[in-house]
């Protein structure tokens, strides 16, 4: 898992691993070969080549198998096992975890040896996005104490790493991170983590003590430190490849201020920090976490040990744009429908649809007729035939007439009427579809604008429709009427024909004329009125047709403003909450963006929904077609252009140092700031307030050059923050680590192992009172017996051997908390003038001038906060092992 974290990191950050850095996990689980990492992406690893499976087919058979195996292995282990199905994989005491390199030693000495010639055949213009940092090969080997795999076989990768490399690279430097077992302890069938801990500490202690330059005082074969394997094959531990570690960082799960629950997340924790430690662009800055400290082994003399243990520190202040880029991007899409779906109260004013009607010719109010003129304007059919000569009898003859000119008349009026409304109504529907799209459909309020407009103008549509209706109505009375007076007209001509009713003097050829003329006139008007109740008939299906294509317009621009814009506008919201809720799993990082996300949602101002339009148009997607689209494609549209809005995209183009310093009041800048160094602290099982005395590196990560203006530790705000004094101290150490989303601080700590095995009472106690449930046996946790037979021997512990040394060794250390006290809290103002020369001068407390010390010393007694710590954990000491002894001791060191 941290392999695989470590390479998501590489790649994260530079779009691909360097040919120069190679990764290789080695496990008897072939399962979690892969991540996905934050941003879903599919982090794996390759068989055989990143990824080795060590597999025995049958553990116990193996071991009983070949003598040199079974000499590794104590007997009871084996006795209590041997009923148990042993497969591939180990039990869980870490004696069996040797077994799978022993049974694939010739595997991994392969892989080993073909990493080392890919990573050493790498040259400048293979890849010139890198540059060499010239430095020796780094190897870095990630276990876990408490389990069974990493635990039994992490001296054997050791001593063969150093074997096979050492003559080609002879400054190899082979790095130690060591997983503790506290973070398992809340699982189930962990009975056996912390003596795997302890057994395995056990022998990293010894081996570490470089145990050959003691042979003077115990005599010792050189074959009671050979590593066997089968087939005569061995590692030899000599003056030549004395320990197995250049440097060890001890991992536990917490610290003062962190505490780490889940193994993945020391994973995490333990490939961030080797991440970190693996791309150092300043020598200089990291120099110190893999060099012994000047004087450092002489600060605490205890049992002539060094201080060869690390604690690591780290937390990461991590911006990442993309997100708050994708959350604007979504605040402004949700913004652009919104917008989309308000009305334009200018363009859906009374005044602008009576403008707009008559620049269209189809108002009808007023008597302007601007639809039915045009429908049918004139009608041309002739005229009634005279009657060839007037007199008795003709009456049938000027009906006929009559009934001929109608008909022709008629004929025409519907023939007109055909010609003229098709393109009418073409010229109408363009005229209002174009009104739309161009207008309408480009306004930033395009899709409520749309349906207001529509509505009204169907409301419009809908009065002249009734008016054309009522008016039809009207012409149609009017011919009923006119077909009554002709009958009248008939029976007045029937009546002078019998000399009944004879106006001008009893002419009746005179008065026959006038009523023929009569009736002529009556079918002149009936054709008149025929031709306004066509208009108007045609005028009614010419709205009405244009009622219900507009109303089916208005339909799909309501039905995508209210399900599909509506479930666009829910889906938003969902991402946005979630993006709002969405917190980093892991608790050394503290993310900006999270911070930012409110900012954004608050501060956002958008102008650009007239770029969105043009953008629109330019895809040929113009919001016309939104409703022949799916929900998905309209919001992958408008989430693809709001991603590129300048407003959006400057999120992603910044650094975290920028962030950092421009997006947050100084204040905020203070605690955040100040919270990362406090997460920051080593993580040890111990108080690190027992640990003051200790030296603590810190070191800041940034993307920014130091010779960079826009650096954060350039930047004037900086000195004006109460966490600055201690950014910008001598002490703190920099570098750049080419990651523009990240600033990140390590803290060091060097630990003699006195200080580190106080702390491991607990582990030592189930290591001795281990017993199997089942058959009451001791069982043995050293996975290699030579060794431990020669650790008996010489009467070797985790621990100091005898109570004297161990009271030496508490004596010395409350005296050094004590001397680290007054260095720590007043280690400039009285350091030598020389030191003040020095850029690099010593910084140790030792190396004042005894009147230093004197001065230092006064000031410490006449400090009652300090006096009351030391004091305190004085009492507790006291409290557990007696005045006496502490007087006894402390006279002994005076």
């Amino acid at each position: 898992q941290a392999v695989l974290h470590v390479k998501a990191r590489f790649l994260s950050t530079y779009g691909k691993t360097p040919s120069v850095v190679n990764f290789m996990a080695f496990d008897t689980s072939d399962k979690d070969k892969f991540i996905v990492d934050e941003n879903g992406v599919r982090i794996e690893l390759i068989d055989d080549l990143e990824f080795f499976h060590l597999t025995v087919e049958n553990v116990y058979k193996y071991i009983m198998g070949d003598p040199i195996v079974q000499e590794e292995f104590p007997l009871e282990n084996l006795s209590f096992y041997k009923n148990i199905v042993l497969n591939q994989s180990p039990s869980n005491t870490r004696v069996f975890g040797r077994i799978p390199f022993i049974r694939n030693y010739e595997k991994i000495k392969e892989a080993i040896n073909a990493a080392f010639d890919r990573v050493t055949s790498w040259k400048a213009q293979d890849d010139d996005n890198f540059v060499s940092s010239k430095n020796s090969l780094q190897i870095y080997l990630v276990f876990s104490t408490a389990g069974v795999s990493g635990s039994g076989m992490f001296l054997d990768f050791a001593y063969l790493l150093k074997q096979e490399l050492m003559l080609k690279e002879p400054y190899l430097s082979l790095r130690a991170f060591i997983l503790l077992p506290d973070v398992f302890l809340k699982r189930s069938n962990v009975a056996q983590v912390k003596s795997n801990s302890y057994a395995a500490m056990k022998e990293l202690e010894f081996l570490m003590d470089r145990p050959f330059e003691n042979t003077v005082v115990i005599p010792f074969s050189p074959e009671d430190v050979r590593l066997k394997y089968p087939g005569g094959r061995e590692t030899i531990i000599d003056n030549v490849n004395p320990y197995p570690f250049n440097r060890i960082f001890l991992i536990n799960n917490k610290s003062d201020t962190l505490f780490l629950n889940e193994p993945d997340e020391i994973c995490q924790f333990i490939a961030s920090g080797i991440f970190q430690l693996s791309i150092a662009g300043d020598d200089r800055a990291y120099g110190a976490l893999w060099e012994q400290r000047g004087g450092s082994e002489n600060v605490f003399p205890i049992d002539k040990k060094i201080r060869r243990y690390n604690g690591l520190g780290l937390c990461e202040i991590v911006y990442n744009g993309k997100i708050v880029q994708n959350l604007s991007a979504l605040v402004h899409a949700k913004k652009i429908i919104e917008q989309l779906m308000k009305s334009n109260s200018d363009i859906t004013s009374a005044s602008n649809i009576e403008a707009r009607l008559n620049e269209w010719n189809l108002n009808e109010i007023n008597e302007s007729g601007q639809v039915v003129n045009r429908i049918l304007p004139k009608v041309y059919s002739g005229g009634i035939a005279p009657v060839e000569k007037i007199g008795k009898g003709k009456l049938a003859e000027i009906q006929s007439n009559s009934a001929h000119f109608l008909m022709a008349y008629q004929d025409q009026a519907k023939k007109i009427t055909e010609n003229n409304f098709g393109p009418i109504l073409t010229q109408a529907r363009e005229a209002i579809n174009s009104y739309l799209v161009d207008e309408i459909l480009h306004n930033e309020n395009a899709i409520g604008t749309a349906i207001e407009f529509l509505s009204k103008l169907i409301k419009r549509f809908q009065v002249f429709q009734e008016l054309m209706k009522n008016e039809g109505k009207g012409f149609e009375d009017k011919i009923s009427g006119i077909k009554a007076q002709q009958e009248s007209v008939k029976a007045q001509i029937q009546n002078v024909e019998k000399k009944t009713n004879i106006p001008f003097i009893h002419n009746v050829d005179k008065a026959l004329e006038l009523e023929f003329e009569n009736y002529n006139n009556l079918s002149r008007k009936e054709a008149e009125y025929f031709k306004e109740k066509t208009k108007r008939d045609a005028g009614h299906l010419f709205f009405s047709s244009l009622i219900s294509e507009i109303e089916a317009r208005k339909m799909k621009f309501k039905s995508l403003s209210a399900e599909t814009l509506s479930k666009i506008l829910t889906n938003l919201d969902d991402e946005i909450n979630k993006t709002l809720s969405t917190h980093s799993s892991l608790p050394f990082t503290l993310s900006l963006h999270e911070k930012l996300c409110s900012k954004v949602i608050e501060d956002l101002t958008f102008s650009g929904i007239n770029e969105f339009m043009h953008a629109l148009s330019n895809k040929s997607l113009g919001i016309e077609k939104w409703t022949e689209l799916k929900s998905e494609e309209i919001k992958e549209v408008m989430c693809e252009f709001c991603l590129n809005e300048s407003e959006s995209k400057k999120w992603s183009e910044r650094v975290v140092d920028d962030i950092l310093f421009h997006e947050f009041p100084p204040e905020e800048i203070n605690a955040i700031l100040s919270k990362a160094l406090s997460i920051s602290v080593p993580l040890w099982k111990v108080d690190m307030g027992k640990l003051i005395a200790l030296d603590v590196t810190t070191v800041i990560g940034l993307n920014n050059n130091l010779n960079d203006a826009s650096c954060m530790l350039n930047n004037p705000t900086l000195k004006d923050l109460n966490v600055g004094m201690r950014l910008l101290d001598n002490n703190v150490t920099y570098t750049t680590t080419g990651d523009p989303s990240r600033i990140i601080i390590l803290q060091v700590a060097y630990s003699s192992p006195a200080f580190t095995v106080f702390n491991m009472k607990d582990y030592q106690n189930d290591y001795l009172n281990n017993l199997s449930k089942e058959e009451g046996i001791r069982l043995n946790h050293h996975a290699n017996q030579r060794l431990q037979k020669l650790m008996d021997r010489m009467n070797f512990d985790v621990f100091p051997v005898s109570k004297e040394i161990e009271n030496h060794a508490m004596g010395a250390w409350i005296i050094g908390l004590l001397l680290g006290y007054l260095r720590k809290k007043y280690e400039y103002e009285f350091q030598s003038p020389l030191k003040r020369q020095k850029e690099n001068g010593p910084d140790d407390w030792f190396s004042f001038e005894t009147s230093e010390r004197k001065v230092a010393f006064d000031k410490f007694i006449n400090n009652q906060e300090l006096i009351e710590e030391f004091f305190n954990m004085k009492k507790e000491w006291v409290r557990e092992n007696g005045d006496d002894k502490f007087k006894a001791i402390m006279n002994s060191l005076v």
